[in-house]
């Protein structure tokens, strides 16, 4: 069974996300920008090589044309030629009649018209030019003597990356930009971090500290706006205390009243009930005594904590008739 492929999952963090959008954006304007710089540069430089290549080659007519016969071919072979120039001396041409003739744009690129406008000396006795691809051109040029000067001409390949400066440069300002998004991102999610942890904070204590309301006006607002949510928390909160301690303590009092009068019934088993249906009217941890185990309970009828029946015997509280104990 194959493997279920992985999908590519963007980073779960506002953050990440943010800074592999802004990466990815500028990876493709940094594609784009080179891709432009690279089609100029290489009209540039087969601009440049297509003069050079001219130049050159009118040069090595000249050449051929001015020396000596018996020493043409020695100093055809002495010149330094650029790369995509090669020069011959034949007895016949290397362009047969009739053939196909270069492009305009490359006639223009190399200024082929110009070989019949130099001085008469210099015109050949005959031209033929051929098409040769892709954008070269192979030319056949008739000497005073009757001996033919083949030339051809095949462009180079261009080289828009050649220079390695250029390639560092390059190189060292994406590292440069990509460090600065992080660092940007960085800064600008550190007021969203800080709101999360406060909000942490709120939740565990509302009485933590209130946020720095600085920075951004959009930063500001919300620092506000979470201070006073804050701040009303604590009064809901400062309020519900309050309300239930009020209540309990409206309840505290006759709950006591009850409590104290199901101490003296006189009937356990009602006595029992009664103090069973009635909550403490006071913590446990304040009202209970550890008890003593070789200490026995002098008076089985009454069920109060002996810091209740010690207050009672204290202020000589009456003591309730057991008619009225029964029926109240």
């Amino acid at each position: 069974m194959a493997e279920p492929r992985r999908r590519f999952r963007l980073p779960a963090s506002l953050g990440g996300r943010t800074a592999f959008w802004l990466i990815l954006a500028l990876m493709l304007v940094q594609a784009a920008g080179l891709t432009i710089h690279a089609l100029d540069r290489v009209d540039l430089q087969r601009f440049i090589q297509a003069r050079e290549i001219a130049g050159r080659g009118f040069g090595a007519w000249r050449t051929a044309v001015l020396a000596p016969a018996d020493r043409r071919e020695q100093m055809l072979a002495d010149l330094d030629l650029p790369e995509g120039l090669s020069v011959e001396l034949a007895h016949q041409p290397s362009v047969r009649t009739g053939a196909t003739p270069p492009p305009p744009h490359v006639m223009r690129l190399f200024r082929l018209d110009l070989l019949n406008s130099g001085p008469p000396r210099l015109r050949p006795r005959e031209a033929r030019i051929g098409a040769l691809s892709p954008g070269g051109f192979q030319a056949a040029l008739r000497l005073p003597d009757g001996e033919w000067l083949n030339i051809r001409v095949e462009m180079p390949p261009p080289r828009p990356w050649h220079s390695a400066t250029f390639l560092a440069a390059f190189v060292v300002m994406t590292v440069a930009a990509v460090l600065l998004i992080l660092w940007a991102v960085a800064r600008l999610m550190r007021p969203v971090r800080l709101l999360a942890e406060a909000a942490d904070r709120l939740g565990r204590d509302v009485n933590a500290t209130p946020l720095p309301e600085g920075g951004p006006s959009e930063v500001a607002t919300a620092a506000r706006a979470f201070n006073v949510m804050a701040g009303r928390i604590r009064r809901f909160v400062a309020d519900r205390t309050q309300m239930l301690a009020a209540i309990g303590h409206d309840l505290r009092t006759p709950i006591t009243r009850l409590r104290l009068r199901a101490e003296f019934l006189d009937d356990d088993e009602q006595r029992r009930k009664m103090l069973s249906d009635l909550p403490p009217p006071w913590p446990s941890h304040a009202t209970t005594r550890r008890p003593n185990p070789h200490r026995r309970s002098t008076s089985p009828r009454c069920a109060a904590p002996w810091p209740m029946r010690r207050r009672m015997r204290a202020r000589n509280w009456p003591r309730p008739s057991p008619s009225r104990g029964r029926n109240g």
